[in-house]
């Protein structure tokens, strides 16, 4: 699609698609016939996760970084993905039991506390699945 379908199926400016090209966040595929820089549905996919890291307050650069290492793994041989995604499910466990050992001290905190911890977890956590969903379909 073009730019200009893009930036109105998203609600966002064909200024800030292009500032993303440029930082080479979303790619553009150039006709051979035409000047136009046409997008498919993964730029759609990464302007949805980009909207999503913005909320989690993520740079631009940030967010540039988890693009690069998603494309990475795509392009490791099967061994370093293995060895990658077990170091990953390690690092998963320790998160969650982190987090089990808040829950005396989460006990302590008044409703509206909890509350705003419980979203600022839950958009990593969403996003984390997200970003999980895409890597394996």
């Amino acid at each position: 699609m073009r730019i200009g379908v893009l930036s109105k199926e998203m609600g966002i400016s064909t200024r800030t698609i292009d500032y993303y090209t440029n930082l080479g966040i979303i790619h553009a595929q150039k006709s051979s016939s035409n000047e136009y820089r046409y997008y498919d549905e993964e730029a759609v996919i990464r302007l949805k996760l980009i909207k999503l890291y913005k909320q989690e307050k993520l740079t631009l650069n940030e967010i540039k970084e988890r693009f690069e290492l998603m494309e990475d793994v795509e392009s490791y041989d099967n061994k370093v993905v293995f060895e990658k995604i077990h170091a990953l499910q390690s690092e998963l466990k320790d998160i969650e039991d982190a987090i089990l050992q808040l829950k005396p001290h989460l006990d302590q905190l008044d409703k509206n506390q909890l509350n705003s911890l419980g979203k600022l977890i839950n958009l990593q956590g969403v996003s984390l699945a997200q970003t999980i969903t895409i890597l394996f379909g």
